[in-house]
């Protein structure tokens, strides 16, 4: 039986799956299984995936779009390995990525879910400025609850029974990966290794404002759910919770629109200057600050920390 199985959900991933799909085939982890969940693709990308002759890949076709949560959890519900790892058909790995992520978890018992380090790159290949994760448990929990970058979905690796024991994953709104994470430190304790072996993609995709827009009001769903099981008190639907943030007030709502605007020009920053446009990308980033000065002045204290060689918390989702 293979040793991890590795969920890796496409929704017409070309013409970056063909990359994502050879970082996998090409690990140093022996025995790994590739679970490849196509959700419905209209781009080609099932029919790739049928033409990889190769018995680590099992393609699972879906027949229609069904979003990420419930495809995952298609593929957690199938999956027969202790461990299960996951890929973003749009990123890149390190070689060594799931055999140092295996044997870490082989000589941590106590813990349930490893990540990595990551980088940002743009479509040249080169890496750009990316924030430094937490490695602990606390403080990747921590970051969770408070909303800030913690754990990388693409680049994780864990233990299938704990997953099963948190309720998988939940498919409504976006945030899934959040509320997973949030559910799951509270029956498993977490951690990201020291080393970067994963390279998350920025495309026109990941930086739309409608993207950016739902993926912020995902995350505060989530949010607000863990907050309610800490205080022992029921969760609401996501169209309540959705309700509930409408009726805020005016400046609250003018206040989160313009924070998810500086997010999506903080992205464009990044970017632009990992293709090397200095002079747009440091405009793109002015732009974010003057946004939101708040999310800016949280990004410099803890680049600030960084350079001292500190772990910190605090800041925001955008890392």
């Amino acid at each position: 039986m293979p040793k991890v199985t590795v969920l890796l959900p496409v929704y017409n991933g070309l013409p970056y799956l063909r990359d994502a799909l050879a970082c996998l085939l090409d690990q140093t982890l022996a025995d790994i299984e590739i679970l490849a969940l196509d959700d419905g693709s209209t781009d080609g990308s099932l029919a790739y995936l049928n033409s990889i002759q190769d018995p680590r890949l099992k393609v699972a076709p879906s027949g229609r779009n069904l979003g990420l949560g419930a495809t995952l959890q298609r593929g957690l519900d199938t999956c027969q390995t202790p461990l299960f790892a996951r890929m973003d058909a749009d990123d890149l790995c390190d070689r060594d990525r799931l055999r140092l992520q295996y044997e870490f978890l082989a000589h941590n018992p106590d813990v349930a879910m490893v990540g990595c380090q990551f980088h940002y790159f743009g479509q040249s290949g080169r890496k750009a400025m990316t924030p430094r994760l937490p490695v602990a448990h606390a403080d990747i929990e921590a970051g969770l609850q408070t909303g800030q970058l913690s754990i990388i979905h693409g680049a994780m690796m864990a233990r299938t029974e704990t997953m099963r024991a948190a309720g998988g994953y939940r498919v409504s709104g976006m945030g899934e990966d959040w509320d997973m994470f949030l559910r799951f430190s509270e029956v498993g304790r977490m951690a990201n290794l020291e080393a970067d072996l994963y390279g998350y993609r920025y495309h026109a995709g990941n930086v739309s404002l409608k993207h950016l827009e739902r993926q912020t009001i995902g995350i505060a769903y989530a949010r607000d759910c863990a907050r309610r099981r800490r205080a022992g008190m029921q969760e609401i639907s996501y169209a309540a919770f959705l309700g509930t943030a409408r009726s805020r007030p005016i400046w609250t709502r003018i206040a989160d629109k313009l924070d998810v605007m500086a997010l999506r020009q903080y992205r464009i920053a990044i970017a632009e200057l990992a293709e090397g446009r200095r002079i747009s990308g440091h405009l793109n980033l002015l732009a974010g600050a003057a946004l939101s000065p708040g999310r800016a002045i949280s990004r410099l204290t803890r680049d600030r920390a960084r350079t001292k060689g500190q772990t910190v918390s605090g800041g925001s989702e955008s890392g």
